[in-house]
């Protein structure tokens, strides 16, 4: 970095008046349930990415499913995700269902601006249970949506 004010330095003194007027990031907020039963999730996390795809951080969802990410956020778009929700089928904003594959900026653009909070990003997770004979390997019949 060559872009800031130098500062002058004495071995042994203290060099004061050095501040820093930082700002707030933004943040994204929301909330995790169950498809069906409304009811929330908290085992896994909500993903969020850079408008180029790269992971940036994640909000932690507690127990009634509202989660906040901890990274403060620069002005611009953003795509979330959820993830390790175990049992449940992944998601991209806006209820993209990733039973398959996803690519993150296939999601709905989230904006976000400097110093606020992008409410309402919520998911609500579905998914697949499978129970019966597992060694036949016919087990079409035995599945069900969750909620």
């Amino acid at each position: 970095m060559t872009d800031g004010t130098p500062i002058s330095v004495t071995l042994g003194a203290t060099t004061s008046g050095i501040d820093f007027d930082l700002l707030t990031g933004g943040t994204i907020q929301g909330t995790v349930t169950e498809e069906g039963s409304a009811a929330p999730l908290d085992s896994g996390w909500v993903r969020i990415f850079d408008a180029g795809g790269a992971y940036l951080t994640s909000g932690y969802p507690n127990s009634s499913g509202d989660y906040e990410t901890s990274l403060g956020l620069a002005t611009g778009t953003y795509y979330a995700a959820t993830s390790s929700f175990e049992g449940y089928f992944e998601e991209l904003y806006s209820e993209i269902s990733c039973a398959e594959s996803c690519t993150i900026t296939d999601g709905t653009p989230i904006t976000v601006t400097l110093g606020s909070t992008m409410t309402g990003v919520d998911f609500t997770l579905g998914g697949s249970i499978f129970i019966g004979d597992f060694e036949s390997g016919d087990l079409s019949a035995w599945s069900r949506t969750v909620p």
